[in-house]
């Protein structure tokens, strides 16, 4: 006896193909996303710039210096 499993859903008795919980999104809301998920990387990399920002001093190296050719 063979059930038929849809990988979308994880349900029973249908495919995927037939899946009854399709997600159906507009291009409007679909740029919105993006535009929301844009601003969120943008103000990640300005937390991570003003990290960086921070002075570090360091003390100048004494030790013999090799170069190889």
């Amino acid at each position: 006896m063979s059930t038929r499993h849809c990988f979308k859903c994880q349900g029973l008795g249908h495919t995927a193909f037939d899946c009854p919980n399709r997600k159906v999104i507009t291009l409007a809301e679909w740029q919105s996303v993006k535009e929301e998920e844009k601003e969120e990387e943008e103000e990640e990399a300005v937390e991570g710039e003003e990290e960086d920002l921070e002075e570090e001093v360091t003390g100048a190296d004494e030790a013999e210096m090799l170069v190889l050719r």
